[in-house]
């Protein structure tokens, strides 16, 4: 089928259309009426009934419009968020997998200085809540190390 068709064959288009040509059949009735070209005895009793169920069908019929959009936009977000997910496990994967052991500083346990655990070290990560204790105590350190 082709693209302009497809379009013309949502609900979002057909209740469109119900739309104008509800609303182009009551403001023609209206205007005969009130024009007096068209004088039907009950229209004019139950103008005011006849005017309240159009404007409720109007109503309707926009509320189920907007739904039917809001449901295409969270189809389309779903879709998207799901290629997001999938990427991002795929990147974790690929972090775990490339991951070097590194050294784990643990609180209240004796290791040798710092100085000499990285003597050898070619590059340096470090990752914590906040560095700011070893930043000052051995930035001199990393500094001779750059």
């Amino acid at each position: 089928m082709k693209r302009s068709v497809k379009r013309w064959m949502t609900p979002s288009f057909l209740l469109d259309t119900f739309q104008v040509l509800v609303f182009t059949a009551v403001g023609i009735v209206l205007a005969l009426d009130v024009t007096g070209i068209w004088g039907i005895s009950w229209l004019s009793a139950n103008l005011n009934t006849m005017t309240l169920i159009a404007v409720c069908i109007l109503i309707v019929s926009t509320f189920l419009e907007r739904r039917v959009k809001l449901e295409g936009i969270e189809r389309r977000l779903d879709g998207r968020l799901d290629k997001i997910q999938y990427g991002q496990t795929a990147i974790t994967q690929l972090i775990q997998e490339n991951q070097s052991p590194g050294i784990k500083l643990q609180d209240g346990q004796d290791f040798p200085p710092l100085e000499t655990r990285l003597a050898q070290a070619k590059e340096v990560q470090l990752l914590g809540f906040s560095l700011v204790g070893i930043i000052i105590q051995y930035g001199g350190f990393f500094l001779k190390k750059a």
